[in-house]
């Protein structure tokens, strides 16, 4: 049996309530981070997410009752857990002065993501259709994967 794809469920409750709390974390991370960087199961914290950025796209504050409002506004609210959610996250915030390291986890995570993805689909192509050109089918997998292992070297510098 195959093993889930990787996350970090507790990297992502801590972001999203450092968030919801801290105006340095919220730039950080809303800077930072994008969608594909949160791959819980039933979406709810790509959902908070969207919620968050569109706040701040709009110059609203961000905070437990304006992110409950554009969720009730997106009819999300109850496919997240309603409000009581959105407050355990904030509780479990236990320091903001180490958001780049959880950041740093998310992304890493979305990275091994996509490097499995992208090598179950270089085997998929592989069982799939004749192999007539070794080279360039080799070729092909060394770029596919070579742009994703790009992606954790450039944000390594930033």
């Amino acid at each position: 049996m195959a093993r889930p794809l990787p996350f970090n469920i507790n990297a992502e409750k801590t972001v999203l309530g450092a968030m919801m709390i801290d105006e340095v974390a919220l730039a950080t991370c809303v800077g930072d981070l994008g969608e594909a960087d949160f791959f819980d199961a039933d979406r709810k914290h790509k959902i908070i997410f969207q919620a968050i950025t569109a706040l701040v796209k709009k110059h609203i504050a961000v905070d437990v009752q304006t992110v409950a409002d554009e969720l009730l506004n997106t009819k999300e609210l109850d496919n997240i857990g309603g409000v009581d959610y959105l407050m355990e996250l904030t509780q479990n915030v236990v320091s903001l002065s180490n958001m780049d390291f959880y950041v740093r986890i998310l992304k890493d995570h979305r990275i091994l993501r996509e490097l499995l993805i992208t090598m179950d689909s270089v085997r998929k192509e592989y069982d799939e259709e004749e192999i007539d050109d070794i080279t360039d089918f080799i070729a092909r997998a060394d770029s596919k994967i070579h742009e994703i292992t790009q992606k954790r070297r450039i944000s390594n510098f930033v």
